[in-house]
């Protein structure tokens, strides 16, 4: 009847904003709970920071990354935090053997009881480089223990792939704000470049993603990086707005 469809109306969009209310105040505790359990340190563009944990390990994270761990307990038992980026580890052995978890967003999980390696957690990808000790890489679908000089990476679709006996320098050159190039490829060159600084790199044409270029490079700014990779590689450096654009000299 026309005077009980009005109430029926009213009913429904007064149960709908309870239901919005009620959604917005779960997602606001969640967050505050999150913030009290977890600390979360984090790195801008082209910074690098050195942290102490509470069980006297120690992590570097490298330019644009985050670690959370929590505030409390933390090495009461299983000793767990969450990588989004990168980082060097130096996990402290305990007296009582707990495990030491670095997990990623990507579900790959690396499990340790004091060594030192480092770990990369991107959009692209994700690799364990393993320096001292020894490492259990795991995912969905492998896992993988790993000795010194052992690099593993893992793609997009969760295939792990193990190499071994690997130079350790082009992993952990980032800690001295170091760039190290081993036969890369130009693309790749313009890939590292943009996920240290947040600076879009493109090549002007597809015939430079062939090239590539060796050697190291000290850098703490876009800028100069490219400034040194012009140098020794005969290209041009164009600023183009917020990006620049890498030319053939010729």
């Amino acid at each position: 009847s026309p005077t009980v469809r009005p109430a029926r109306n009213r009913w429904w969009r007064g149960m709908a904003a309870t239901l919005a209310l009620i959604t917005l105040l779960s997602a606001g505790w969640l967050t505050f709970r999150e913030s009290i359990l977890y600390q979360t340190h984090g790195t801008g563009y082209g910074e690098v920071r050195a942290l102490m944990l509470p069980d006297g390990s120690r992590v570097t994270l490298n330019a644009n990354s985050s670690l959370r761990l929590p505030r409390f307990g933390f090495g009461a038992g299983i000793r767990e935090v969450f990588l989004a980026g990168e980082a060097e580890f130096s996990v402290r052995h305990t007296p009582t053997h707990q495990p030491f978890v670095v997990r990623t967003p990507s579900q790959l999980s690396v499990e340790v009881l004091g060594t030192r390696f480092v770990v990369y957690a991107r959009q692209r990808g994700s690799k364990v480089a393993l320096q001292s000790g020894r490492v259990r890489v795991i995912n969905d679908r492998h896992s993988l223990t790993i000795a010194p000089g052992d690099v593993v990476t893992m793609n997009p679709a969760g295939v792990l792939q193990k190499r071994e006996r690997q130079p350790l320098a082009p992993y952990t050159a980032w800690k001295d704000q170091q760039f190290v190039f081993e036969r890369t490829s130009l693309a790749e060159v313009a890939y590292l470049i943009e996920e240290r600084f947040g600076v879009r790199v493109a090549l002007a044409d597809t015939s430079l993603t062939k090239r590539s270029i060796s050697g190291t490079f000290e850098a703490r700014d876009v800028e100069e990086i490219l400034d040194m990779l012009a140098d020794v590689s005969g290209l041009r450096v164009q600023k183009d707005a917020d990006s620049y654009v890498l030319k053939s000299d010729e």
